[in-house]
């Protein structure tokens, strides 16, 4: 019986390692690129939202107002929340979407919350990132 000669055989092994070789090459070029893009797009979001402010001020006794400070990248669920004495909370939506420096407003109902003794402003930067302002 006759096999293939150790040159032939030789040079079949090299060719098949090469294979392999090249495509665990591709698998892993591709894992690094996608790995790469996506720790590209968070730190884009994060460096749109670092340094952004936001303001709680108090009007009147049940009217506060949310100023978006500092910042380029647009705010999103901006929401105040309230908590009294009894430690009872009630959140209230401020906006929906809010561009640098721009502002809204939130009017405690005084049926669930007698007399706030703080209030929290927060809004997400990018979907993601939260901004948050607490008065006093």
């Amino acid at each position: 019986m006759k096999g293939i000669s150790p040159l032939i055989a030789s040079v079949l092994l090299i060719a098949f390692t090469v294979a392999v070789a090249g495509v665990i090459s591709v698998f892993f070029t591709n894992l690094t690129t996608s790995s790469t893009a996506s720790v590209n797009a968070s730190t884009q979001v994060q460096m749109a939202c670092a340094g952004s402010t936001i303001t709680l001020t108090n009007i009147t006794p049940t009217l506060f107002k949310v100023t978006y400070d500092v910042g380029t990248a647009t705010l999103t669920q901006v929401n105040v929340t309230f908590v009294d004495y009894n430690g009872s909370t009630s959140t209230l939506v401020c906006s929906s979407s809010l561009t640098a420096g721009g502002a809204c407003s939130a009017m405690l109902d005084q049926t669930t919350i007698l007399s706030p003794v703080v209030a929290r402003a927060r809004a997400l930067c990018q979907g993601s990132a939260p901004v948050i302002d607490t008065w006093p």
